[in-house]
This record gives C-alpha cells, sequence and structure tokens, in this order.
C-alpha cells in the first residue's frame, strides 16, 4: 500500500493465484517463472480478462523459457521500475474495462428476429426500405429512450 498499489494476495501456487484472481475484477499479477504446480504461462492462460502478469526472473531463465505474452523484468529488480511497469499496466486494464463498457451488447437471436420482423413491418404498412426501417427504429428509440429490441416489440404490437 506505501506506493498506491494493494496486495490483494499473497500465493505459493498457480492455482490459488487463479482462485485469488477469480475474487477480483481485475489486477496484476507479479510471479516468477516457476510455481509449485505451473508454469506462468499456463497460469496467464487461465486469468480472466482483466488480468495482466509481470514475470520476474533471471535473464537465463527467461531466455530459456519466456515468452512475448507477459511482462518481464530482469532480476535484480529496480523498484521504481516495477511500480512503473503496474502502473502502465493498471492504466492498460482501465482502458480495456472502459471500452468494454462503451461497447454495445451483442443482441440475442430473438432480438435480431424482433428487429428484423419489425423492419419488415414498416416495410409492408409504411413502404419504407430497410434502411428507412431501421432508422425509423433508431430514431423511436432514441426519442423514447428505450432500446432498439423494446421498439421494435412496440412496433410489432402496434400493427
Amino acid at each position: 500500500m506505501k506506493n498506491g498499489y494493494e496486495v490483494a494476495a499473497v500465493c505459493l501456487t498457480g492455482a490459488r493465484a487463479i482462485e485469488a484472481a477469480g475474487r477480483l475484477e481485475s489486477g496484476v499479477i507479479i510471479c516468477s517463472i516457476r510455481f509449485v504446480d505451473m508454469m506462468y504461462h499456463e497460469l496467464k492462460d487461465c486469468l480472466p480478462a482483466y488480468f495482466e502478469m509481470i514475470v520476474i526472473a533471471r535473464r537465463e531463465l527467461w531466455q530459456e523459457y519466456g515468452g512475448d505474452d507477459v511482462a518481464y523484468l530482469s532480476l535484480p529488480v529496480s523498484g521504481f521500475d516495477l511500480l512503473d511497469l503496474v502502473d502502465a499496466m493498471q492504466r492498460e486494464i482501465l482502458q480495456r474495462i472502459r471500452k468494454d463498457r462503451t461497447k454495445p451488447k451483442a443482441r440475442t437471436g430473438e432480438e435480431e428476429r424482433l428487429i428484423r420482423q419489425a423492419k419488415e413491418m414498416l416495410m409492408q404498412k409504411k413502404g419504407y426500405d430497410e434502411e428507412e426501417a431501421h432508422r425509423y427504429l433508431q430514431k423511436q428509440s432514441m426519442d423514447s429512450g428505450n432500446t432498439l429490441t423494446d421498439t421494435a416489440w412496440a412496433v410489432i404490437n402496434m400493427f
């Protein structure tokens, strides 16, 4: 906590690190190349989406086992280098979380079917082409503050 980062867990095995990561939304795992029960890359493959990893090892070990999918710091480690890397990774994770939260959620097949059906009804009843029908649904959705799916449902019920 001294440098602004809370240590959420200290784990001697990869399985414990996976368990601890499962309880958290995001984080940076700092480890060596080998755990008692697995290698760092096996742990990396099991981590949730918003986790990054820093491997600290001797240069010779990294050359033998290391890969490009994690950040690496060579022993002896400078405290400043470690904190700078953790800070950069935390910023990257937060940026990915924000980006994912603003991304529209994928529609289910049923939702797509409803929207398609509403557009077809608008095309038949109002003489719109597909683009006009879609724009109509979007505008009604924005004006009412409802989702596109809810607006499509309302159009279907209206006809």
